[in-house]
């Protein structure tokens, strides 16, 4: 056997493909969505991606790209959780979700609001502007949906809706949202998470989401740095 060549983790871990901007463009459809469903409350889809090892991989894809030094991390939890079985695997993620970001006995352990970090009350005068900007957007809410508009995955979906959109100016308007609405949040909400999750999946969650973010505003700065210069990044 030789030993100079690498394992596969290894492999994994240091693989260095697509890193150019126009594959961390094309990737940033993949971080949110994985980011949004990922905070979201578990569904059935998204817990047999856990289960086969899909969704770890999606987000160790986007630590490569985006060079945010989770994939050892990464690898660790998709062992753990790869090829459990769904319903087990079921309860322990939704249990987990429900007493992070639903209820325990006085409440959720995190509050998954963005007006209860900006305001300090839930609902607060934050909403009105996270709502003005989704409707400037052109996104409305399901008729469905009868959740706060500042929750976490809301808002991580309403950004993923904004890769997909043809507005000309929507890496302005990310900015400005995730400046001004989000990112002012977005650490203690990680804190709080690391600090109450049981399970590994939701405490590296949260810290994957904060550096792909932060990673991903770099790159709309200079995505909107290239167009007010007069080029189009590719």
């Amino acid at each position: 056997m030789n030993s100079n060549r690498k394992t596969t983790t290894e492999e994994e871990i240091s693989s260095s493909s697509s890193k150019t901007p126009y594959d961390r463009k094309e990737w940033r459809k993949v971080l949110y969505k994985l980011s949004a469903s990922g905070l979201s409350y578990p569904e059935k889809p998204m817990i047999k991606d856990l289960a086969n090892g899909k969704y770890l991989s999606g987000m160790l894809k986007v630590s490569r790209i985006f060079d945010l030094g989770l994939q050892e991390r990464i690898l660790e939890v998709r062992k753990h959780l790869k090829d459990q079985s769904i319903q087990p695997l079921a309860r322990r993620i939704e249990s987990e979700y429900v007493r992070l970001f639903v209820a325990d006995t006085g409440g959720a352990r995190v509050k998954p609001f963005g007006s209860y970090y900006l305001d300090g009350e839930l609902m607060g005068e934050s909403v009105k502007e996270v709502t003005s900007i989704y409707s400037k957007s052109g996104m409305v809410k399901t008729e469905d949906y009868q959740g706060q508009p500042d929750h976490i995955s809301v808002e991580l979906e309403f950004l993923f809706k904004l890769t997909q959109s043809s507005l000309a100016e929507k890496y302005e308007i990310h900015a400005e949202f995730y400046d001004q609405l989000l990112r002012p949040w977005l650490g203690k909400f990680k804190n709080k998470v690391v600090k109450e999750a049981n399970q590994g999946f939701y405490s590296l969650m949260v810290k994957w989401v904060c550096e792909s973010l932060e990673a991903d505003r770099k790159l709309v700065k200079e995505i909107n740095n290239s167009n007010s210069a007069g080029f189009e990044t590719s």
